[in-house]
């Protein structure tokens, strides 16, 4: 990420369905990232599944500073 952004919160454009392995690498990295994602059950005829959904797919918020340790 650019260093001379303003502080705060930014959010990302990913690859699709590449959100939550960019969501790790930022947490690898030390920057505070959020993925919003809802919990539901998907109902089949045979099975029933508890599965997320992204609020905002292709997107990752975070903010701009880095984790303080």
């Amino acid at each position: 990420m650019k260093k001379n952004l303003a502080e705060g919160w930014h959010v990302v454009y990913t690859k699709v369905r590449h959100e939550k392995k960019v969501h790790e690498e930022l947490i690898n990295q030390k920057y505070h990232s959020y993925l919003p994602a809802i919990r539901y059950t998907a109902k089949w005829s045979d099975r029933q599944k508890i599965t997320e959904k992204l609020l905002f797919p292709s997107y990752v918020i975070v903010k701009e500073s880095e984790i303080e340790q």
